[in-house]
Formats: C-alpha cells, sequence, structure tokens
C-alpha cells in the first residue's frame, strides 16, 4: 500500500511537470507564431536580440555609409515636402557627380506621379495639335520630373 501510493505520487508529480511543461511550449509556440503578443516575452525577446546585433557588429563605423537625413533644417530651407521630382534629381546628380556616390536609396514613398509632371502632360496634349510649337514641346517633354528623377 505505501508503494502503490508513492508511485502515484511520483505519477501524478511527473505529469504535472509534462502539463507544465506543455503549457509554456504552447505559450512559446502561440508567441513565435504572432498568435499571441505576451509583453514581457517580447521585451526579453527585444533584450536578447539587442544584446546579440551589439555582440556580433564590428566595433566600428562604417566610413563608405553616409545617411542623407531630410530634417527641419532642410525643409526650413528647400521647402515643405514632398519636393518636386526635378530637385530631387538634382539632389541626385549633386551627390553622384560630386560627391562621388555608388548607391542611393529612399526611405520615402512614391506614391503617385509629381504634381508639375501632370501639369506639364497637359501642356504637351495641347502643344501636339500645333506643329509649330514642336521645338517647346520637346524642350517640355524634356523637363517631365518624374523622368528626370527617373533618369537620375
Amino acid at each position: 500500500m505505501g508503494m502503490s501510493s508513492g508511485g502515484g505520487k511520483r505519477r501524478r508529480a511527473r505529469a504535472a511537470r509534462l502539463g507544465i511543461s506543455a503549457a509554456v511550449l504552447l505559450l512559446f509556440l502561440l508567441h513565435g507564431f504572432g498568435v499571441l503578443s505576451w509583453g514581457l516575452l517580447v521585451q526579453v525577446e527585444n533584450f536578447f536580440y539587442d544584446a546579440r546585433v551589439r555582440l556580433t557588429m564590428p566595433n566600428r563605423v562604417d566610413q563608405r555609409v553616409v545617411i542623407v537625413d531630410i530634417d527641419e533644417r532642410s525643409l526650413a530651407v528647400e521647402g515643405q515636402w514632398p519636393w518636386p521630382r526635378d530637385r530631387l534629381a538634382r539632389l541626385l546628380d549633386e551627390l553622384f557627380d560630386h560627391y562621388g556616390v555608388q548607391v542611393v536609396g529612399f526611405d520615402v514613398v512614391f506614391p503617385e506621379p509629381d504634381k508639375t509632371g501632370v501639369l506639364i502632360e497637359r501642356l504637351l496634349q495641347e502643344l501636339q495639335t500645333d506643329p509649330a510649337a514642336a521645338p517647346a514641346a520637346a524642350r517640355l517633354a524634356a523637363r517631365q520630373p518624374d523622368a528626370r528623377f527617373a533618369e537620375a
């Protein structure tokens, strides 16, 4: 009798450990798949991610990488955002030609055509009916801001 009650306690203790382990594993899996967001676990995960990045990063700044930021001063000098695409094209020309930049990336979305480009397109449509306006239309077409920006 003493033997079987001790064995039953061990089985219940083992079942409890397995149940707790399964519950913890389930919580981690649900969190990992994005089903459950557990604030404390997110903080712990972020802490260890930051620590891993800090430990594996080179301990120096790569001088080849430069970030050009559009800040309050830029807006005060250049005007309200979004800037016209031809202005961005001139900025790119300056970066490539004067500073020898090899790659530029924009962390900006350009979801619609430049507003001045829409106006130029309307003028071009009107000028197509007048053969004498062909030289002016060609010069105007060359000033399409989106095309100029894409070319830059």
